[in-house]
């Protein structure tokens, strides 16, 4: 069995976001916390360092600084991690993680990522201390971007090979 662990992240305005869980195994209490993050700045250091390294000795002044970006993608994803989880998201985050070891199961941890900008960002290399997320078998990593609410194609009209309509009038949600 798989524990679930879902966030949500919304811009509420300049550099302020509402961190918050969605969803969560039984047993771990929902958190929400308002955050400040800078990332502008995360979006410029991550766009340095996930280019092409031919690319970046062909720009670069100073090639050996693009030759070796593995230690500054630990960095920036140990800056994701501490800010994704601070205060309340954090306790429920560790009490998560220790529920899903205490029962042996893997844990889920979904991110819903909200506004143009945050999806950007390489959440992937979320690292907590020295110890990659992603990279072991113990949380099943995952990001999507939620679809606006409210905003549904009006239904249109199938018809089968043969001309006719299909099931139920021919109307399907879109």
């Amino acid at each position: 069995m798989t524990q679930a662990f879902h966030i949500s992240v919304t811009p509420i305005g300049g550099d302020e976001y509402l961190v918050r869980t969605e969803r969560v195994a039984p047993g771990v209490p929902l958190a929400e916390e308002q955050a400040t993050w800078p990332v502008e700045e995360w979006l410029s250091r991550s766009s340095r360092l996930m280019r092409h390294p031919l690319a970046g000795l062909l720009a670069d002044d100073r090639p050996e600084e693009s030759l070796f970006p593995p230690r500054d993608l630990v960095a920036l994803g140990q800056e994701l991690y501490t800010n994704l989880f601070q205060g309340r998201l954090r306790e429920s985050w560790m009490m998560a993680e220790g529920i899903a070891r205490n029962r042996q199961e893997k844990l889920s941890l979904r991110l819903g990522l909200k506004g143009p900008r945050l999806p950007r960002l390489p959440w992937e290399v979320l690292h907590d201390g020295d110890r990659a997320l992603c990279s072991g078998t113990d949380i099943l990593f995952s990001r999507y971007q939620p679809t606006s609410a409210g905003k549904s194609s009006p239904p249109q009209r199938l018809r089968a090979a043969d001309g006719r309509l299909g099931p139920r009038e021919g109307l399907v949600e879109g």
